[in-house]
């Protein structure tokens, strides 16, 4: 006789649900190169459906995409990646997925900082020319390279030869990239100049001459004696 001990058994019957996640993406940044950094993850589908237990589900900590990249990257790039979830405890836990997999974009970029733009008048303005100020739209501006580098400077200072400023109006600026700097996130920027002109003392005289000259004017008078003198008679 085969018997079996216990007899019975308890059967738990959980209730099975199906509930969306969003997507979170997992990446060690260390790995980038130096002076590298992620600029931006994009995960494609964004959220997933995950089906089990109730009581599994509701335990569900962490839904992500594990990216696996190599030593020293620099470039952006794209890959499939499984999607795993995980407890509070990063448990794996046993769920379907659907879909099992995303497709996620890296946006790697070089190490960048934004700074105020300050705009240093240099030389003396010609003759008779007086620069009230210099603005420009352009109030900070990207720059790329060395963490080093870029931790040292505040402002990107602009030098402007004022002696080459003839009337108010705008004008284009190429910007010099500092030392130790790669690149800026614009070549070049726009620059208004206020100006006030001196006038010209011989056009001022010459205006008042004329005025005066155009001021003469004629009148006739009639009943009016009048005595000639120094002239024969006849």
């Amino acid at each position: 006789n085969v018997r079996t001990d216990p007899i019975y058994v308890d059967v738990v019957i959980e209730e099975r649900i199906s509930r969306e996640f969003s997507v979170e993406t997992d990446m060690n940044e260390s790995l980038l190169a130096e002076n590298y950094v992620v600029k931006s993850y994009e995960v494609k589908p964004k959220k997933v459906m995950i089906t089990g237990a109730k009581s599994i589900i509701d335990n569900i900590g962490y839904v992500k995409a594990t990216i696996a990249v190599d030593q020293g990257i620099n470039k952006s790039f794209d890959q499939e990646t499984t999607v795993k979830v995980l407890d509070l405890d990063l448990n794996k836990l046993d769920v379907v997925v659907e879909p099992s997999s995303v497709q996620v974009s890296v946006e790697i970029e070089e190490y960048s900082k934004v700074v105020p733009v300050a705009l240093v008048e240099q030389g003396n303005p010609k003759e008779g020319i007086t620069v009230n100020g210099l603005t420009t739209n352009t109030e900070t501006i990207r720059l790329y390279g060395p963490k080093s580098v870029l931790e040292k400077i505040d402002q990107l200072n602009v030098d402007v030869d004022i002696s080459k400023i003839e009337k108010s109006g705008s004008f284009d600026m190429k910007l010099a990239v500092p030392e130790g700097v790669t690149k800026l996130s614009k070549e070049g920027i726009e620059i208004t100049g206020n100006v006030t002109i001196a006038p010209d003392p011989d056009a001022e005289a010459a205006a008042e001459q004329e005025e005066t000259v155009s001021t003469i004017i004629e009148r006739s008078f009639e009943q009016v004696a009048v005595t000639v003198r120094g002239l024969p008679e006849r």
